[in-house]
């Protein structure tokens, strides 16, 4: 062996993708919380704990990576700050984005967001189709709306709220 071979690499010398793997982690999961956001966008009309919960953790992985990638970068955010990453993400997130990585930053953000609109849509749109071959639900209503629903309302005495006495298939399942 050649006494080259047995030199070992400082960790100042080690390659920079080493150290930013974060970043690749953070963009896959953020990618699989637009498509989970697309798929729950073809049922808008049917409420759903993934309306606060996807928001949530896109906050929660926003904040994560700026943290990890401040402390990669030698510049760690205090720890009474890295709160505020996430109650404040929709501002702080980008503005560290741009801060560390100048115009470079606002190229990536643009591109990720727009990549991200694109794939949560053609998400939703696959979904909608896909059901809609399917056949067993409908997630698109044309023919049938609420307000030309046969059922009939009646109110209650002492009570505010209408009871819906015979019940439409469509609507009230």
């Amino acid at each position: 062996m050649s006494p080259e071979a047995l030199v070992v690499q400082p960790e100042s010398e080690t390659p920079a993708n080493e150290g930013f793997r974060h970043t690749r982690w953070f963009l896959i999961a953020y990618y699989l919380l637009c498509v989970m956001w697309g798929v729950r966008n073809a049922w808008q009309a049917v409420p759903s704990r993934l309306d606060i919960m996807v928001p949530l953790a896109l906050y929660a992985v926003a904040s994560w990576w700026v943290i990890t990638d401040a402390k990669a970068r030698g510049r760690a955010v205090p720890l009474l700050s890295q709160q505020w990453f996430f109650f404040g993400a929709g501002l702080l997130v980008p503005a560290y984005v741009i801060w560390s990585r100048g115009w470079r930053g606002v190229g990536c953000l643009f591109l990720n967001g727009v990549l991200g609109y694109l794939l949560a849509t053609v998400c939703m749109i696959v979904t909608i189709v896909l059901v809609q071959l399917s056949g067993r639900y409908t997630i698109l209503r044309t023919s049938h709306t609420r307000s030309a629903c046969s059922g009939s309302v009646r109110f209650l005495k002492g009570h505010r709220r209408p009871r819906v006495v015979s019940r439409c298939l469509a609507c009230h399942n």
